[in-house]
């Protein structure tokens, strides 16, 4: 059986209606339609393995998966009669018209809809026989305090760790998180983990990547735990980064927290690719060029992540401060607005020495969801 990797937001809808006895009867021209959807039990970012991705065909949830109950199912053309999964994930959908058609389904817990299409054939009842997929979301969390050859800096690590726990612990989006903090966070292990997700999606182009990043960083360049400070091969330039992503269909938001992380993607890129030349990529940075990330002792973080984790957070109305329109969706703009806002207001409007302004460069994933709560 093909392994298909992390599948959190991989939704699988599998049918077995043996040893039913409810006879069901449907009109000339029609038949019925029945599934379940399952998830990746514990897909909140509680650390599923990838190799517990397994897909089953028997009418209950195989190991490492659990219904995904009161989902809506309907078929294309037919908005108005809309199913719902019961407990036990099981849907039906009764007089359903022969032919090609495009099944649908929404949840909460799902970034996007998943549409398939599929044949039915007239007065018998169908079960689906095949998985369906939706959009996968992949997130990094890297984090460096403690260097192997450079100065240790405080916050970074820390500052992951806020990162990873308000995602993983928080986000009722499905998904697969992966943590990289100090010594495991070389260069190598940077690029095999992302190259790794690549191989994982199977050209599916709603599948999303965010990549948070916290340590040292320079013009173009961030600093893995094994650069050295003395060789560009030791350190990911842009042109690294953006090589590595490339091969990544679908949309990629990364988040820098360092010095001069802007000019990551400001369009000056150190070679001839760059993140800030491709709408694929949308970037947020802490600093813009001759900008220095600032450590607050009194946050234990960063001013740029302690705001970051502060927007995903919700206030006392049970709302996240950047959530702008109220929705229970987080975009990548959202996010950004409220770091900006907030990071100003802690600067005096920027008029404090130590002053440094968040930057963004917009892309396609811009306005994707990338927190719900």
């Amino acid at each position: 059986m093909k392994k298909r990797v992390v599948l959190a937001f991989l939704l699988v809808l599998l049918v077995s209606l043996a040893g039913c006895s409810v006879q069901v009867t449907t009109p000339s021209g029609y038949g019925s339609l029945s599934g379940y959807v399952y998830i990746p039990a514990n897909s909140r970012y509680t650390g599923l393995s990838v190799d517990d991705a397994l897909i089953s065909s028997q009418g209950m949830a195989p190991d490492g998966y659990e219904p995904l109950e009161h989902a809506e199912v309907w078929i294309s053309g037919k908005t108005n009669y809309i199913y719902y999964t019961d407990g036990n994930g099981q849907f039906f959908i009764p007089e359903v018209a022969s032919g090609w058609r495009t099944i649908n389904v929404r949840h909460d817990e799902l970034r996007n809809t998943l549409k398939a299409t599929v044949q039915v054939s007239a007065n018998v009842h169908n079960v689906l026989d095949k998985p369906l997929y939706a959009g996968i979301g992949y997130y990094v969390i890297i984090g460096i305090s403690d260097y192997q050859y450079l100065e240790d800096i405080p916050g970074p690590r820390q500052d992951a760790l806020l990162v990873s726990e308000t995602l993983f612990r928080d986000n009722y989006l499905a998904g697969i998180g992966y943590k990289l903090i100090d010594s495991q966070a070389t260069k190598s292990a940077i690029r095999s983990r992302i190259q790794s997700i690549v191989s994982f999606t199977d050209n599916t182009k709603d599948d999303y990547l965010v990549i948070y990043f916290a340590g040292l960083s320079g013009l173009d360049y961030i600093s893995p735990y094994d650069a050295d400070g003395e060789r560009w091969s030791t350190e990911i330039t842009d042109v690294d980064l953006e090589s590595w992503l490339s091969a990544f269909p679908g949309d990629v938001t990364v988040i820098i927290d360092g010095s001069e992380s802007g000019t990551m993607a400001d369009g000056r890129p150190f070679g001839s690719l760059a993140l800030g030349t491709k709408q694929k990529y949308t970037v947020i940075a802490s600093a813009g060029k001759d900008e220095n990330t600032i450590y607050d002792k009194n946050f234990g973080h960063s001013v740029f992540t302690y705001f970051l984790a502060k927007g995903l957070e919700r206030d006392q109305y049970g709302r996240a401060r950047a959530d702008t329109n109220g929705d229970g969706d987080i975009t990548a703009t959202e996010l950004y607005d409220y770091i900006y806002d907030e990071m100003r207001w802690y600067y005096n409007n920027w008029q404090d020495h130590e002053s440094h302004r968040p930057y963004i460069k917009k892309g396609t994933s811009a306005n994707n969801v990338l927190f719900r709560y």
